[in-house]
């Protein structure tokens, strides 16, 4: 079972708990409030935690625990209850998501338990590369996409300045036979250099790299770029694989996810947003496919949703304050 804390009052501690139980998770701990949980000693082996929202006054200490606590958090909230704009403070704080449920029932808690996981998942991504700290690492700008996504990365990469202070690189779902085509036609239109990221390259700034389709495409912890096998996953190149082996990388930069079919990449955004990476998703009116960066903001992936010609300029601001 996996291990989690709660900050509740006591009957609903208990509803929580027994709920979750039912669910895989086992309660090492609890508080009566939000406030108390910076107080704890230690977290007793838990791999994520639930704060649950109350109404009234108690609930604006929810934001300022999540932003002290040593877990990833995920926000429990009242159906019905009128507290969404604690809940957006709770998020922004940093927590993984929020869920409403029903405290004298069952509904709800699906979610929340699907939250908890994907949490504690990221919170232990990639732990065995560990944190490294690369002698003259740039910042990444990692982004994945799929169906719908070469128009959107043309369009991002066209509005990058010339002297983008970070190194683009892009994980695209497609045929294997596709991938070098999509570096040459995306260099026709970028406003940086594009091309292939090959094994063992090292990532220089003011470049775009193109992961090959038919492997999964990784950060070693040498800070150079390597690829595996994909073993077959229909998801190939794998953008949760490549963002999860980002998160040790020892300089935060941003991870973006695109248009797409299906949930790849919003796991590994959560990991990436843990280690306190930026995150985009793109918004649901200029998507092609509104799948992955709908589980990406739906999870507390994703910190900003952007339109695609909001990204470029985004990336650009951002990066262009590691110059100074």
């Amino acid at each position: 079972m996996r291990k989690i804390g709660i900050a509740a009052g006591g009957e609903m501690a208990a509803r929580i708990s027994e709920a979750l139980g039912k669910r895989g998770f086992e309660t090492v701990f609890s508080v009566g409030a939000a406030r108390e949980f910076p107080k704890l000693p230690d977290c007793l082996g838990a791999e994520a935690a639930v704060f649950f929202l109350p109404d009234g006054p108690e609930g604006e200490h929810v934001a300022a625990a999540v932003a002290t606590c040593p877990l990833p958090a995920v926000i429990a909230a009242s159906r019905g209850a009128p507290n969404s704009a604690a809940v957006y403070e709770g998020v922004r704080a940093g927590a993984f998501g929020a869920a409403e449920i029903d405290p004298f029932g069952d509904g709800g808690f699906d979610e929340l338990a699907w939250k908890l996981s994907l949490a504690a998942d990221a919170r232990s991504a990639f732990s065995g590369f560990g944190e490294r700290k690369i002698s003259g690492a740039v910042p990444i700008a990692a982004i994945g996409a799929s169906t719908g996504g070469p128009g959107v990365l043309a369009e991002i990469l066209s509005s990058l300045p010339s002297d983008f202070a970070g190194a683009c690189a892009i994980v695209q779902h497609m045929d294997s036979e596709f991938s070098e085509s999509l570096a040459d036609w995306l260099a026709k239109r970028s406003a940086i250099p594009v091309e292939m990221a090959a094994d063992s390259d090292v990532p220089k700034a003011g470049r775009a790299y193109v992961s090959r389709a038919d492997a999964d495409l990784f950060m070693s912890p040498s800070g150079a770029f390597g690829y595996r096998d994909s073993g077959g996953d229909p998801f190939c190149p794998s953008i949760d694989f490549f963002f999860k082996s980002l998160a040790g990388y020892g300089r935060p930069g941003c991870a973006v996810l695109l248009t797409g079919m299906g949930g790849d990449g919003a796991a590994g955004m959560l990991a990436l947003r843990g280690a306190g990476w930026r995150t985009i998703a793109q918004d649901e009116a200029t998507s092609a496919v509104y799948g992955m960066p709908k589980l990406a903001a739906e999870t507390g992936a994703a910190a900003e949703i952007l339109g695609a010609d909001k990204i470029g300029p985004r990336l650009a601001s951002m990066f262009g304050a590691l110059r100074g």
